[in-house]
């Protein structure tokens, strides 16, 4: 059986790594692109109250609901952040990965990793399209894709 280097570690001992890719629970880019579609709607005197209605609400979500990172992809590596422990991470190292799937259907959206230990990894995945482009830029040849 090969050894595994990937672990659990805590995040003071993660050496400098630039991010490649990056998953928050907050979408930014989905509530800028709704403030920016209300701002119309409020022109529009039919329309005003919906607008005033959506920019409070996505006010609310951009300054009063906390931001928390699910996971940061560098190039060698893979940083899951568990929400329960805020000081340490489950780092992967794209070497150990055997393959990985996207998974999405009406209950979860996920990726699921297998390592060389056959250690089964699953994480919960929102706002996909930057991580997905990082694994099939990095691992295309290992996903597995599902037949429809």
């Amino acid at each position: 059986m090969n050894e595994v280097k990937s672990r659990v570690v805590r995040l003071s001992n993660i050496e400098e790594h630039k991010i490649l890719a990056k998953i928050s629970v907050k979408p930014y880019m989905s509530l800028l692109t709704l403030l920016a579609v209300s701002g119309f709607l409020i022109f529009r005197v039919e329309t005003r109250l919906y607008g005033i209605g959506i920019v409070i609400g996505c006010l609310i979500l951009l300054f009063a609901v906390p931001d928390r990172t699910i996971l940061e992809a560098a190039d060698r590596y893979i940083l899951i952040y568990d929400e329960k422990t805020k000081d340490s991470v489950t780092q992967i190292f794209l070497s150990e990965i055997v393959n990985w799937e996207y998974v999405f259907n009406r209950k979860t959206e996920e990726v699921i990793f297998t390592l060389n230990d056959t250690t089964v990894i699953s994480v919960p995945l929102v706002m996909t399209r930057t991580f997905m482009r990082y694994l099939r830029d990095k691992m295309e040849s290992r996903e597995i894709k599902r037949k429809k």
